[in-house]
């Protein structure tokens, strides 16, 4: 009977693990992370001066959903007006991030220097909150793309400039 249920375990695993998109974390959302729980997010806000040097870490209260995140990270002119979330999914250590197209179009507004510290900013307080190791973006079911730079790819954390 063990086995039989170790192995059920086992496939609904490896189910919940497979990829319509080779490279791009699953977004399924039975594997979402994103109930509501009151606590403490560290935003990673840029530092807008003329010197920009990176970020600026403040401590922030959160219901817990990456959606609440990113109302935060807006409010805080860290992200571009009229971004939002469409939807949020872990897959092990991996997120993926499925924003719309004012967030496109707002951070590829931003000349490189402006665009490093907003995705820095998306991602470093998503990475630091969630405990994962890579955050991937993407709008309209396609990897974000600025003008400067098309992401395909999971992003890390950023450093400071």
């Amino acid at each position: 009977m063990l086995a039989v249920a170790l192995a059920a375990s086992t496939l609904a695993l490896v189910a919940c693990s497979s990829n319509a998109n080779p490279g791009l974390p699953s977004n399924d959302e039975g594997n979402m992370s994103n109930e509501p729980t009151e606590s403490t997010v560290t935003l990673y806000l840029p530092d807008w001066l003329a010197d920009a040097n990176g970020f600026n870490a403040e401590q922030a209260t959160t219901d817990g959903t990456a959606e609440n995140i990113i109302v935060l990270l807006e409010a805080k002119e860290a992200l571009p007006k009229g971004s939002a979330l469409i939807s949020f999914t872990i897959d092990g250590n991996s997120g993926l991030v499925e924003m719309n197209s004012a967030f496109e179009s707002g951070v590829g507004s931003k000349g490189t220097i402006g665009e490093y510290l907003m995705l820095g900013s998306l991602v470093n307080t998503l990475l630091g909150y969630y405990e994962l190791d890579e955050i991937w973006i993407t709008v309209g079911g396609a990897p974000l793309e600025t003008g400067h730079n098309m992401y395909d790819y999971g992003l890390g954390f950023f450093e400071g400039l």
